[in-house]
């Protein structure tokens, strides 16, 4: 995102804001270029009460950017609001379920700091904000080779036909893809010396945002019903797959108590559902996805996924508890692949 498009974003949210609410509201701070920390302070003034938000601005929300923004409050302890251009009224509601507070440029915002109350949705999206294009890098072949990347981070140095067929891509998509990973600070090409993989922290969290929307649709092979809560604890996979989301966050935390059961399978359903009893259901709980990995991760544990997938499956969901077991898996098992920058 531009600065000029934060800009455009922060003066109309705050205009339509004050317009419809009748309280004063002002940026404290010049929008600033690190999103990690935040994009400015917005006092907002409600007679003699004064409230300040830490603001970042974004052109989209989505369920992962909840998720995150959820992890990011409970780390941190501050009061953070989400500027952005348009909030569609469910995913207000999910704002609002997460204790999130936001404002867009259609006026919409919800706030809860006591005695500030205000929730209001349902206002249609303005004209003249354009949604931005997303990169190659993050659609689904380039989420395939970033997938590889992070796995194997030494596999950035290995020529792009190797990269490819880790990746499971065509050989022509991955110079382009490496390089616009470079023009954003990704890869850094150390010429003789090869290239590097760099800020795998920043990259992870992109992955993270871009994959339920670009790669996993694609993925979907059906949604299944069992007949008995728990049989994943006693079902053999035998080999055919492996369990993502909540199964492989209780698996590698002992934390969470799955809802909802998610599977890779690297062939065919057919043995795994059979064997399972598993009845197809468009509302079922138990979920089906192909593997899109070529070849072994690097993750020793063989009956889930790499952690950085199962992280983004539990962070697609905004479930609150999702989001703790999430940070558990982060921690435990994805933080040490950033200490290596």
């Amino acid at each position: 995102m531009t600065e000029e498009t934060k800009k455009k974003i922060q003066v109309i949210a705050l205009e339509n804001f004050q317009d419809t609410t009748g309280l004063k509201a002002r940026c404290l701070d010049n929008l600033r270029t690190d999103p990690g920390i935040h994009d400015g302070i917005l006092e907002i003034k409600s007679g003699d009460v004064v409230k300040k938000f830490a603001v970042q601005v974004k052109t989209r929300i989505t369920r992962p950017i909840i998720s995150m923004m959820t992890e990011q409050i409970a780390k941190q302890g501050a009061k953070y609001l989400l500027m952005t251009d348009y909030v569609a009224p469910q995913m207000a509601d999910l704002l609002k379920q997460n204790d999130i507070a936001f404002m867009d440029a259609a006026g919409n915002t919800y706030i809860n700091d006591p005695p500030l109350f205000l929730f209001i949705k349902g206002n249609k999206r303005p004209d003249g904000f354009e949604t931005a294009p997303v990169k190659r890098a993050f659609k689904a072949g380039g989420l395939r080779i970033i997938f590889a990347l992070l796995c194997k981070p030494d596999l950035i140095e290995r020529p792009f036909r190797e990269i490819a067929e880790h990746a499971g891509v065509a050989l022509g998509t991955v110079a382009g893809i490496v390089n616009e990973l470079k023009g954003m600070g990704y890869v850094l090409d150390m010429g003789e010396r090869g290239r590097k993989l760099v800020n795998k922290e920043g990259l992870i969290k992109r992955w993270v945002i871009a994959y339920p929307e670009q790669l996993r649709p694609k993925l979907h092979i059906g949604k299944f019903q069992a007949e008995q809560k728990g049989w994943w604890l006693k079902a053999g996979l035998e080999g055919q797959g492996c369990w993502g989301g909540e199964a492989a966050g209780a698996i590698l935390t002992g934390y969470l108590k799955p809802k909802r059961i998610t599977i890779y399978i690297k062939k065919t359903a057919g043995k795994i559902v059979l064997k399972n009893r598993l009845v197809k259901n468009p509302n079922g709980d138990v979920e089906i996805l192909k593997a899109f990995w070529n070849v072994e991760t690097g993750w020793n544990n063989r009956n889930t996924v790499h952690p950085i997938l199962v992280y983004a499956d539990l962070m697609a969901t905004s479930d609150p508890r999702d989001i703790e077991t999430a940070e558990m898996v982060y921690e435990k098992e994805i933080a040490r692949l950033i200490r290596k920058d």
